[in-house]
């Protein structure tokens, strides 16, 4: 049996019409195999998989030290100033958004080797959840800790729409990998999350931009508690969803690794 049409060698780019599923690449001698499977993580550049993999790894422990420290994020939200141990929470808290900002960076790195540095269906979504994100947190954290000539309730329209479009495209690109790892279930639970993530966005975004409009609403930090509550609920489970995609990602990389030493 041979390949009847083409099919283009993902290491290199070769053109693999006319050889057999069973051998390897003429010219780079990578298996054709590899090559049928598509967007398969077995198939990417494994140092490509490692970047993310590590990415993964920051942002679950962001999410930890989020979860350990949520009373301490509803004190910053409220706007309480002025004491002096506010100053190390605040401290922390850009410390853990950091962290989060580096794992944020690694996991929508661009896949990059040879014909595979190309555009894909993700590109946009991926790029959106990297700049939307690394702009966003900083932006929100200066507006809600430090004073300054915005209007009142702007770091609640920052977070609001960072986390509806930054969180909502990170949880769609995450399952997006997912899928490429096979895990069909996980990428049902994170399209979830995102959708989830995109409400809260909303939920903080639109009360506020109401009250700028015709007055603030009664209660008035209800939204905030909220999408509070709903983070301190499902982080623990997101924490488990990000190690469950790295162990998958690392998976996939050592099956390839053994198929390439074959």
């Amino acid at each position: 049996m041979i390949l009847t049409h083409d099919v283009t060698c993902r290491a290199c780019g070769y053109n693999l019409r006319g050889l057999s599923p069973d051998g390897r690449c003429p010219e780079c001698g990578q298996g054709i195999e590899l090559s049928l499977l598509s967007d398969n993580l077995r198939v990417a550049d494994g140092t490509w998989v490692a970047e993310l993999a590590r990415g993964l790894r920051c942002l679950r422990w962001a999410v930890a030290c989020g979860l350990m420290f949520a009373p301490l994020f509803l004190v910053v939200l409220s706007g309480v100033r002025g004491s002096a141990w506010i100053y190390p929470v605040a401290g922390f808290l850009v410390a853990a958004g950091a962290l989060g900002g580096v794992g944020c960076f690694l996991v929508t790195l661009g896949e990059r080797r040879g014909a595979l540095a190309r555009t894909s269906r993700g590109q946009r979504v991926r790029l959106a959840a990297r700049w939307v994100l690394m702009l966003g947190i900083p932006a929100t954290t200066l507006f809600i800790a430090a004073p300054g000539p915005w209007p009142e309730g702007t770091g609640v329209v920052a977070s609001g729409a960072t986390l509806a479009v930054g969180g909502g495209a990170l949880f769609v690109h995450l399952a997006r990998l997912s899928r490429r790892a096979r895990d069909q279930r996980l990428a049902t639970t994170l399209y979830t999350l995102a959708i989830l993530a995109a409400m809260c966005g909303v939920l903080l975004l639109v009360p506020q931009i109401l009250a700028w409009a015709f007055g603030p609403m009664r209660p008035q930090g209800l939204p905030i508690a909220i999408v509070w509550m709903v983070g301190v609920l499902l982080s623990p489970g997101i924490f488990l969803q990000l190690g469950r995609l790295r162990a998958a990602m690392l998976e996939n990389t050592a099956q390839a690794k053994t198929r390439r030493s074959r």
